[in-house]
């Protein structure tokens, strides 16, 4: 896998690795870099993901990850439908995803990560797209879980949870693709923006999430993601246990500072 400190973010990196992670300033930015097949979702693609998510989590320098994917057709495009007509044991399938899915290093990563989404965003890159805070979408996505079709499921227990039962049945029971702005009065996007605006709106959103004091907003996703599993009382608690963490920190006092002397609070994550 790649790492890099700086990219241009609008073109497919210049290698044949499955994916892809740069860095440019506070924003790390991991790719989904099979273009050929519509990033659809390889072995390599399993193996490298979590990898670049967990070492996007560990920079210290990295507030914002922000996935994309390469070429002009899409997203991704799911699994790789290929791989379908290899046997695999069930046993096997299972012991290789229950204690350490392909996923897990999005649930891992403790920072906010944005989906960049444009065009074809089909099965597993519904997953990836939900297990991302933010999703931004372009006005050509389109949005779909066509398991059934191929003799599987996915996407269940992320779709109830992020978008709804009712939204998750109809998508998962029919195949249906889905545009861009129904998506978003889903709730399966939270933006959508023109084509070719799509890069800069998510980089201008990281920017100003990176803007704010790093550690109240990891802690701010932990309350918010963690909660929803909590009764409102448990979630309460667990609200003001991190908030405790937050009261003598030196980002808050430094608000306070930047606050009285009428300039912009300078946070170092601390």
């Amino acid at each position: 896998m790649t790492t890099s400190t700086s990219t241009s973010t609008s073109t497919p990196a210049p290698d044949n690795e499955a994916v892809t992670l740069t860095r440019r300033g506070p924003i790390a930015y991991v790719l989904l870099n099979r273009p050929q097949s519509i990033n659809a979702i390889s072995l390599d693609t399993r193996r490298l993901l979590p990898r670049a998510m967990d070492d996007a989590n560990a920079d210290p320098q990295v507030h914002v990850v922000v996935v994309h994917g390469a070429g002009d057709k899409g997203f991704c495009a799911g699994a790789d439908i290929k791989a379908f007509a290899v046997p695999e044991p069930a046993s096997s399938y299972r012991n290789t995803r229950v204690d350490n899915h392909w996923m897990a290093g999005f649930d891992r990563c403790r920072k906010p990560i944005i989906a960049a989404i444009h065009g074809v965003c089909f099965g597993g890159g519904v997953d990836i797209a939900l297990a991302c805070d933010l999703r931004v979408a372009s006005e050509d996505a389109l949005f779909a879980l066509p398991e059934t079709g191929h003799g599987v499921i996915g996407v269940t227990q992320r779709g109830i949870r992020m978008i709804g039962m009712a939204h998750t049945l109809d998508m998962a029971l029919t195949g249906r693709r889905v545009p861009a702005h129904e998506a978003k009065t889903m709730g399966l996007v939270t933006q959508v923006v023109p084509r070719d605006q799509l890069m800069a709106s998510v980089d201008k959103l990281a920017a100003l999430i990176a803007s704010k004091a790093p550690l109240a907003t990891r802690f701010a996703k932990e309350a918010i993601r963690s909660g929803a599993d909590l009764s409102y009382a448990a979630g309460n608690t667990l609200e003001l246990d991190l908030m405790a963490l937050l009261v003598n920190s030196e980002d808050r006092l430094e608000a306070g500072r930047a606050f009285a002397e009428k300039r912009a609070p300078v946070f170092k994550g601390c």
